[in-house]
């Protein structure tokens, strides 16, 4: 799979009669190859425009919210999505997962169709809005999910498309793209060319030698070196470069919850998980004793990435790679793309001799056959159900706090929103991922009070033959709620109690595999028929509902001190 980064790679543009067309064309043209979407009559010049390029498959979704959070999961398999929505009430349906986008830097292109000129001109009372006249109110929050956005007509379409798809790849964050209905369907008044490199971005050339020198200056005085990459390495295709690296360097690397997967976690400079108190034994005096830390891609250091801050590092020894600064100490150098930074460094650094830790993976499968499954016997029986090549979506929540600690077999990916935290996102997203990558094996890890804010979902899955393999823990309500509250029977973390097994069949899916289990044997059970199946699986997993695991307890501690 070829990851987008604003690269032109077809030419469906030329065959764009209109500005709807010429837009769809613009995206499609990088790699886009399915548009997410909900129809709405202000966005039908949008929707007949999706439907009529000849490289593009349009996928109908049962709401925005779905319709966001699929097209976040999609971008983060191949560089970026589309997304379709009406005005007024689709796009601000669509605002949560969009923010999501943003908080994770996920490249998603949401293109709004709104009410005529016409309408707009004469301040007409007309649906979607408020009824005030005011045609603007929502483009002003909708943009704010956005980091760069445009009001699209005939005579702007073309420059206003270089400079959304630059500075969308720029920042790998959304880009918000409005029509009127009227403008959509006329076609372009300019004579204006696009820019077939809009997408590449380049350093000064003046600054790029100071950032250059800096770090070649900081790792020729270091004896020890320690990277902890950072999950923008994969948002800006930048894993290989960044191992490469690492592998020259020949320092340990380590990871954290958002970071996980990133670098291969069975390579032999893997030190650890650094996670505060609850890091790897031995990884935190290693990196105590580090004379340079190498934060690479610019590592989020926010409460649950930190163990709730005590992941602690001497800021003073930490060399600050970002996406487009690079940072140690009082020095600052702006203006500078840490793709070209690691093209120059690389080839220049020293071979050193590379350290191995040549650990094992020992996977100890936990509770007696006859016992009620708990978080712990489920974690280890996850880790060795899983395979090379696999991808895991594991949501917020109770049941996701003890899975970035294990280390799954080579080039798993891992995908959590560590940062926004938006429960319900990893079903949808799960869509979005089977949608991209069709071949790949694709499981999701969630908790039923998530399930339950995007579960119709399910029912797009089925009709477009997405095959997951769901894991949906039951622990009767809002566990990681419970485990973060002062009290943990505060009834508004519960919720009522769905036939989650029956969900496939009722949403219109006629060949998933659906099992509900309590006891390790009956979970084994269920393990062996979804590895063999080629069918979607739903395994419904029962916990008890103060199953917190040592995580949870630990992060219910720092909560109620805070």
């Amino acid at each position: 799979m070829e990851y987008i980064d604003g690269t032109k790679r077809s030419n469906t543009v030329a065959q764009a009669n209109n500005v709807a067309e010429y837009v769809i064309a613009r995206l499609v043209d990088l790699g886009i190859t399915e548009c997410f979407g909900v129809p709405g009559d202000y966005a039908f010049g949008i929707d007949r425009a999706a439907i009529k390029n000849p490289l593009l498959k349009y996928i109908g979704c049962n709401n925005e919210l779905n319709a966001s959070y699929a097209a976040d999961g999609y971008a983060r398999m191949k560089g970026a999505a589309m997304l379709t929505t009406t005005s007024g009430v689709g796009e601000l349906s669509a605002l949560n997962g969009l923010m999501g986008s943003k908080a994770e830097n996920v490249v998603v292109f949401h293109i709004v169709g709104g009410p005529s000129t016409p309408m707009q001109v004469r301040k007409k009372n007309v649906h979607h809005t408020l009824g005030d006249g005011n045609f603007t109110l929502f483009k002003e929050i909708s943009e704010k999910s956005a980091c760069v956005s445009a009001i699209i007509t005939a005579d702007n379409a073309v420059l206003e498309m270089d400079q959304i798809i630059h500075e969308a790849f720029k920042k790998r964050q959304p880009a918000y793209i409005l029509m009127a209905y009227d403008e959509s369907c006329l076609p372009l008044r300019t004579h204006h060319i696009e820019n077939d490199n809009v997408g590449c971005y380049k350093s000064n050339k003046i600054q790029l030698a100071k950032a250059v020198n800096l770090v070649l200056d900081l790792i020729e005085e270091s004896q020890n070196i320690v990277v902890i990459p950072a999950v923008k390495l994969r948002r800006f295709g930048l894993e290989s470069k960044g191992i490469q690296l690492v592998e020259k360097l020949g320092c340990p690397f380590v990871t954290m919850p958002q970071s996980k997967t990133v670098f291969n976690e069975l390579h032999p400079q893997y030190l650890g998980y650094f996670f505060g108190e609850l890091s790897f034994e031995g990884v935190e005096q290693v990196i105590d004793k580090a004379d340079l830390i190498i934060d690479l891609g610019e590592v989020s250091w926010n409460d649950i990435n930190t163990g709730m801050y005590t992941a602690n590092v001497d800021f003073r020894k930490k060399l600050i790679l970002a996406p487009e600064y690079i940072s140690y100490g009082e020095t600052t150098i702006t203006h500078v793309f840490l793709k070209e930074i690691l093209h120059e460094i690389i080839p220049q650094i020293s071979q050193r001799e590379k350290i191995n830790y040549n650990r094992s993976v020992t996977i100890n499968i936990e509770g007696q056959k006859t016992d009620k499954i708990t978080l712990d016997s489920f974690y280890n029986r996850l880790l060795n159900f899983s395979k090379d090549d696999d991808i895991l979506l594991v949501e917020t929540g109770s049941s996701s706090l003890g899975i970035p600690s294990l280390r799954f077999p080579a080039n798993v990916q891992y995908h959590n929103q560590t940062l926004w935290g938006s429960i319900g996102w990893a079903t949808a997203a799960t869509f979005g991922v089977c949608v991209a990558a069709p071949q790949k094996r694709v499981l999701l890890l969630t908790g039923e009070g998530s399930l339950q804010f995007t579960a119709t979902v399910i029912g797009t899955m089925g009709r477009y033959g997405a095959k997951p393999i769901i894991f949906c823990n039951n622990n009767d309500g809002y566990t990681v709620e419970r485990g973060l509250d002062l009290d943990k029977n505060y009834i508004y973390n519960d919720i009522e109690q769905w036939n989650y097994t029956q969900l496939p069949t009722t949403l219109g899916c006629s060949d998933w595999l659906s099992f509900k289990v309590s006891t390790n044997e009956e979970l084994d059970e269920a393990l062996t028929k979804a590895s063999s199946t080629q069918s979607a699986v739903l395994i419904e997993f029962v916990t008890d509902k103060m199953d917190f695991n040592k995580i949870l307890n630990f992060f219910h501690k720092k909560y109620v001190k805070a």
